[in-house]
């Protein structure tokens, strides 16, 4: 089991994977860029509460690419078509990619490693690793993502993949090597995770989850799920009452995000949310 903090966009009956009980009054998830332009009001007041599962794939609400059903009990389909493929200049690369149907099956959402695909933080990322990825290609527009399907692939595979690197759980942690050091031997001296050389390279160290560790992280994972469903109405309480001060001291401003205006990756990536 491995731990993601993935950002999902508000859902007024715990993200159960269907369409919020009353779509229009919330107010929340439109602080999210992708929802804000593609929300339709009246549309999603028309299937309120129905899941996924029921409706065609042109049904489903902007939230079905923020994570909005991420507590699914039952498999649902989306489709997706790749930013790139539309963009002229790069005709020759991803013109040929065509809309992809998507299965999703129960308590699983998709997600990017925004942080990870970024051109600026790759530099990084290979100093991290007892070997570097494969190259990027320069992108054939202006763009801060990295570009070829090789490095986002390998990217990927190094970020969701399993066991990882000192180094790269230091990266994902944002702390120092010698302090992911310091937590690694803690946490092997416990006997929840274990090390082994890598297959590539010797001197480099992998890390895994040991039975006991994947043990013990279920056991976390339903103790955050169980605390979201106590706390979950309180939090939805302060958040509206939050709301209604905003709006009744005139402040609209949201803080904007930069969702995947040109997304980096290719394909979409499933992770389990039990």
């Amino acid at each position: 089991m491995h731990h993601l903090n993935v950002r999902v966009a508000w859902h007024d009956n715990r993200w159960d994977g269907a369409v919020c009980r009353a779509p229009s009054s919330n107010s929340f998830c439109i602080d999210l860029d992708r929802i804000r332009a593609e929300r339709d009001d009246v549309g999603e007041d028309g299937i309120a509460g129905r899941a996924f599962a029921e409706l065609d794939v042109r049904q489903l609400p902007p939230c079905k690419a923020e994570a909005g059903a991420f507590m699914n009990e039952r498999e649902w389909w989306r489709e997706v078509d790749h930013p790139y493929q539309a963009i002229e200049k790069a005709k020759s690369t991803h013109g040929h990619l065509r809309r992809t149907r998507i299965k999703v099956p129960p308590y699983s959402t998709f997600a990017v490693p925004f942080l990870w695909m970024l051109r600026s933080s790759q530099e990084r990322i290979d100093r991290s690793l007892p070997q570097p990825l494969p190259p990027d290609e320069e992108s054939p527009f202006n763009s801060a993502w990295v570009f070829s399907r090789e490095r986002q692939e390998a990217l990927c595979e190094l970020f969701f993949g399993r066991p990882t690197t000192i180094g790269v759980l230091a990266e994902r942690l944002q702390v120092r090597h010698h302090t992911a050091v310091g937590l690694v031997d803690r946490l092997a001296v416990r006997g929840l995770v274990a090390r082994r050389r890598t297959p590539r390279d010797r001197r480099g160290v992998l890390v895994e989850l040991t039975p006991n560790g994947r043990t013990v992280l279920r056991r976390l994972a339903r103790q955050s799920i169980a605390e979201l469903e106590v706390e979950g109405p309180a939090l939805v309480a302060v958040l509206r009452r939050l709301t209604r001060s905003r709006h009744r001291k005139g402040d609209m401003s949201t803080p904007r995000t930069s969702d995947d205006a040109i997304a980096p990756s290719g394909r979409p990536r499933r992770r389990s949310a039990r």
